[in-house]
């Protein structure tokens, strides 16, 4: 369904949610433009280009519309096919959704920060219905401090000499079950362990040490750079389908723009350009 305000424009439709990492590993993270050289004057714009924004503080005047709307049309509303009331009890399983999809497996919260989360588990429907989106953004930008220093952890493993799979460890990748990390300390093991397997698995595969780690650096700081330069509309979009799947798992919130991909991925073509997917150095480069 579409529905239209001056300021704003929103679109609930039925698709699959994916994991915010992963959606921006996908969309960003992995994009590789092809190579032409630019002119000596146009570099620094480039680059400057490049420069993450800082992330807002709360939401737009847009955006603020864009919730009451969405809280119209599916908690406060006939066209709704099934209108569940925004409340406490709603605000709790948005609230966990939200989590999950910032850290669906729990490898950057520890549990001092969902503690600390805590005070706006029952506060999220009355963002909602207000468009004062604050407890959402500072949850998101706790989320992308964690992602940087997870990174910058990670990548300096690859330094050390830690790659010996003489013993009998252990690890466990599917984590949605399993509890938050008690604190930093915790998430550094479980990091180390996790390191240790993304090296395995490329050794497994036939891949030289020195290739491994340039192909994890690369892994690494592409996912840091990819959550770097989410913005604002991101992370709106994601807390709003947190919202709607709550509702109805099959119900998203989709921005203008991720509408517009949406619909040429729906129709499987796009004019105006010829491109090839292939798969160089761990990455998908167009």
């Amino acid at each position: 369904m579409k529905a239209k305000t001056t300021s704003a424009s929103v679109l609930v439709a039925l698709a699959l949610a994916s994991p915010l990492a992963l959606l921006a590993q996908s969309d960003s993270a992995d994009k590789k433009t092809s190579q032409v050289e630019l002119p000596q004057h146009e570099k620094p714009n480039l680059i400057k280009s490049m420069e993450a924004s800082p992330l807002p503080r709360a939401a737009t005047a847009d955006q603020t519309t864009a919730a009451k709307l969405v809280y119209g049309l599916l908690s406060d509303s006939r066209y709704a096919y099934r209108p569940v009331a925004l409340d406490d009890t709603l605000s709790a399983d948005i609230y966990k959704r939200y989590l999950e999809s910032l850290d669906g497996g729990k490898q950057f919260f520890t549990a001092q920060d969902v503690a600390k989360f805590d005070a706006y588990k029952l506060k999220f429907d009355d963002a909602i219905k207000s468009g004062d989106l604050t407890p959402a953004y500072a949850i998101f930008a706790t989320y992308k401090q964690r992602v940087d220093q997870r990174v910058g952890y990670a990548r300096n493993l690859l330094k050390q000499d830690m790659f010996d799979f003489t013993g009998t460890d252990r690890y466990e990748y599917d984590r949605e079950k399993a509890p938050w990390a008690a604190d930093d300390a915790a998430l550094d093991t479980l990091w180390k362990a996790s390191v240790r397997n993304d090296w395995l698995r490329l050794k497994l595969a036939g891949k030289k040490p020195d290739d491994i780690r340039k192909t994890l650096d690369k892994r690494y700081a592409n996912m840091g750079k990819s959550i770097a330069e989410l913005k604002g509309e991101d992370v709106f979009q994601t807390f709003l389908n947190s919202y709607a799947n709550s509702v109805d798992p099959h119900t998203d919130y989709f921005t203008p723009k991720t509408a517009d991909n949406f619909n040429v991925s729906m129709s499987l073509s796009l004019e105006g350009i010829g491109a090839v997917l292939q798969k160089q150095d761990d990455v998908v480069a167009i």
